[in-house]
């Protein structure tokens, strides 16, 4: 078996995770901005036709950017599932003995209802201690690597939950275009606030993404340069 350098992945991971922060973010600012002004109308403030066309503009941005964020979303994970694939067929190569998990598993563990709410923590964890296993680094990755990976998994539980939230509100907005517009802007203003919630999570989550995919990548394609110059020497 030969060790994968990924370097084209790594990149490819990278960026694809990178511009989904970015989306997520600015879907943040979005709700939040929106906020502001269904706030005023379900205080039973009136607005300005102005502003009112701003507010029908920014919902029908924010369902479009949804969309959109969705799409990013599925690529970003189907290239780290595949970047995780190819990393633990790595850890063989540089340890020697098999993982716990094997490489299908660790993919696997993600698509099982229920069990991929831990399981996969515990792969992306035995993935980061055993390609550090052998290093002889002490900055702060190395160091506060499981601690941050701990706090990463447990907001990205909180996002799932907060995103079934928020489908489900969704899923009520549709049915109340019957009430007083001072109650549906009271509905759409708790959606938004949760899509606002969801988005800082989500991109905390993302950025968990990166800091994992980067580190790992690293440590491993630099084990792998040293077990060449030793075996080389």
């Amino acid at each position: 078996m030969t060790f994968s350098k990924m370097k084209f992945t790594q990149h490819f991971v990278s960026f694809s995770l990178l511009c989904t922060l970015l989306a997520t973010a600015y879907l943040a600012y979005m709700a939040y901005g929106t906020n502001i002004i269904l706030a005023k109308i379900s205080s039973g403030h009136k607005l300005p036709a102005e502003e009112l066309h701003i507010l029908i503009q920014s919902l029908a941005s924010i369902e479009s950017f949804g969309g959109i964020i969705l799409i990013l979303t599925s690529i970003s994970m189907l290239s780290f599932l595949i970047w995780l694939y190819k990393s633990y067929k790595n850890l063989l190569v540089l340890n020697k003995v098999p993982a716990k998990f094997s490489p299908g598993w660790a993919v696997g563990w993600f698509f099982v209802p229920i069990l991929n709410l831990y399981k996969p923590y515990q792969v992306i964890t035995e993935l980061w201690n055993e390609s550090f296993k052998n290093s002889s680094k002490q900055g702060f990755a190395v160091k506060q690597g499981p601690t941050i990976i701990k706090i990463w998994w447990l907001t990205n539980v909180a996002s799932q939950i907060t995103s079934l939230l928020t489908n489900g509100a969704a899923s009520q907005v549709k049915n109340i275009q019957t009430l007083p517009f001072a109650e549906i802007a009271s509905h759409y203003l708790a959606l938004l606030e949760l899509i606002t919630i969801s988005s800082i999570l989500s991109v905390f989550v993302v950025a968990g993404f990166i800091f994992v995919v980067f580190n790992i990548n690293e440590i491993q394609r630099s084990s792998h340069q040293g077990s060449l110059n030793s075996g080389g020497a």
